[in-house]
């Protein structure tokens, strides 16, 4: 099942940073990772699509389904552009350090129009200092502002630990659980309500669609 845009439910679930949505439909034993290769009529893959929204942990799970080596086609849309290219163009810069540090091939893929990552870097001034101009009081904040560098490796675990964390303490508060008194939790309930209406499976009364 598909909506308008060639989606599948994992397109919307990865677009959305719906993380545990995506394992639900994966699989807790990876039987469907084949559904993580569908594209939509634009070429994206789910994985490209949790990158094009920068949507980190959505984007982790996903790429750790490969072991961070998935292949060129997964990575690249119709128009060329790949994951890097969006990345940059958005402005995601630090999703950027960790595409290229993962997927380091994609820095010299040309789009459709020439166009490598680097040169899309180009056309975004907010990137460079030398072409931001900022106020007196502001370049003194600037200064000011200790920023670390992205260490790709160390962001993947973090996000990785940290979804692995949250799926533990929702399993520990299900009413099953007798050593636990957490309340239910229904987070994950309207994340699936929210996923079937992108898909526009679901209408404003509860009932599926045709």
């Amino acid at each position: 099942m598909r909506n308008d845009r060639g989606d599948s439910a994992l397109h919307v679930a990865a677009s959305r940073g719906f993380t545990k949505i995506c394992e639900f439909i994966v699989g807790e034993n990876r039987e469907r990772t084949d559904l993580v290769k569908l594209k939509n009529k634009e070429g994206e893959t789910p994985l490209f699509q949790a990158a094009l929204n920068c949507k980190k942990p959505a984007f982790a799970y996903l790429s750790k389904l490969s072991d961070h080596s998935a292949p060129l086609q997964d990575l690249v849309r119709h128009n060329g552009d790949s994951i890097l290219h969006c990345a940059i163009r958005r402005e995601y810069f630090d999703l950027a350090v960790i595409i290229l540090h993962y997927y380091d091939f994609l820095s010299i893929h040309l789009n459709k129009k020439g166009f490598t990552p680097l040169k899309v870097l180009a056309t975004r001034p907010s990137a460079f200092r030398s072409a931001t101009k900022l106020s007196w009081w502001k370049q003194i904040l600037y200064y000011c502002i200790l920023v670390e560098p992205v260490n790709p490796e160390r962001q993947m675990n973090k996000i990785l630990k940290k979804m692995e964390k949250k799926s533990n303490d929702e399993n520990c508060s299900h009413p099953d659980n007798k050593k636990c008194s957490y309340p239910e939790n229904y987070t994950t309930l309207c994340e699936f309500i929210a996923g079937f209406k992108s898909l526009g499976l679901l209408t404003g009364n509860g009932f599926y669609t045709n």
